[in-house]
């Protein structure tokens, strides 16, 4: 399963594993691109230790938080389970798959008066669930009706001139760079007759 989350959120993955009754299970930890030679709990891992928490629930799942996002923690994310049994060691692979991305806003290259230019909010992944944007120009909010990742500016003047970013809507201190929209004037000609 993929998880695509925007750089700088906080994310939750989840997961349960089941063992024979025997066992004793000695450690459950969160673990990061296996190897066979080494797993390392993220609680221990010097990128990670400030950033995460565990959570077991009744039910037997276990969740993983992990803050403040980065391109550096993409990668596959698993359960690992040591019992007192050295070689009865289980590893939940693949995990979740976590891709990092940031919003960034697309505008037409040119952009003449009259025209109706869209602009995009593009992502490199696609963020999981309903995702409704919120638009920006020169950092003040554009209409609550617009949810989409298109903005349409209708018969454009130079008053539409300026800087627009966009945010997901639950996460509005993750916007876009801001990119400037500039709307260049249809020259007129005043024709005289004599």
């Amino acid at each position: 399963m993929k998880t695509c989350a925007l750089k700088g959120s906080t994310i939750h993955l989840s997961g349960t594993y089941k063992h024979p009754n025997y066992l004793t299970v000695t450690e459950k930890f969160w673990t990061v691109n296996p190897s066979k030679e080494k797993t390392i709990s993220l609680m221990n891992h010097s990128d990670y230790r400030d950033r995460v928490q565990f959570f077991q629930n009744k039910e037997g799942m276990f969740f993983l938080r992990l803050s403040n996002v980065t391109h550096g923690d993409e990668g596959i994310y698993c359960l690992r389970i040591l019992t007192g049994v050295k070689k009865q060691r289980f590893l939940g692979f693949p995990g979740p798959e976590l891709k990092v991305t940031e919003l960034r806003v697309e505008i037409p290259a040119e952009i003449m008066e009259g025209e109706s230019p869209v602009l995009f909010c593009k992502t490199t992944c696609d963020l999981s669930g309903k995702t409704n944007f919120t638009w920006y120009k020169n950092g003040k909010r554009l209409s609550e009706r617009i949810v989409s990742e298109q903005l349409l500016l209708p018969s454009v003047s130079s008053d539409d001139t300026g800087n627009y970013s966009c945010a997901v809507r639950d996460q509005k201190h993750l916007s876009s760079p801001a990119v400037t929209l500039s709307v260049r004037c249809t020259s007129r000609l005043d024709l005289h007759i004599s």
